[in-house]
């Protein structure tokens, strides 16, 4: 089975396995999943491949057999991954002037032009050199 997910709380990520809070993009709700993933962050969003289990204390539980990282298109989706905790020493302000000056084409900007975001204020040769690495 496969599910569009956001990832909302992490309660446990280490040595790729991870626990944690999803909602189901296709219907909003939430969910309990957990399995060998890699590294995930929170509002981050993916595509889960696994099987519904019950669970006598957490009630449905998807466990996740295989994780991918749904592409960034949207404003929303790229700025979700831009305050996720990867970049560190980004804030939300900064995160989302880049998002307002770049748009859609924030990814491409950070991948293979970064030196255009000097341009954004707030950032300088500290924080561009935090988001190269």
């Amino acid at each position: 089975m496969e599910v569009k997910c956001s990832v909302e709380k992490i309660m446990y990520n280490k040595q790729g396995y991870a626990i944690f809070l999803a909602r189901n993009l296709s219907n909003n709700q939430l969910f309990g999943a957990k399995g060998v993933v890699p590294d995930i962050y929170k509002k981050a969003e993916y595509v889960l491949n696994g099987d519904w289990e019950k669970s006598k204390r957490y009630g449905d539980t998807f466990k996740v057999t295989e994780c991918k990282a749904i592409p960034l298109t949207s404003k929303q989706g790229i700025y979700n991954y831009l305050v996720s905790g990867r970049i560190k020493g980004l804030s939300k302000k900064t995160a989302q002037a880049i998002v307002s000056r770049f748009g859609a084409d924030t990814m491409d900007v950070i991948e293979n032009r970064p030196q255009l975001l000097l341009d954004v204020s707030g950032i300088g040769k500290k924080t561009l050199d935090k988001i190269k690495a």
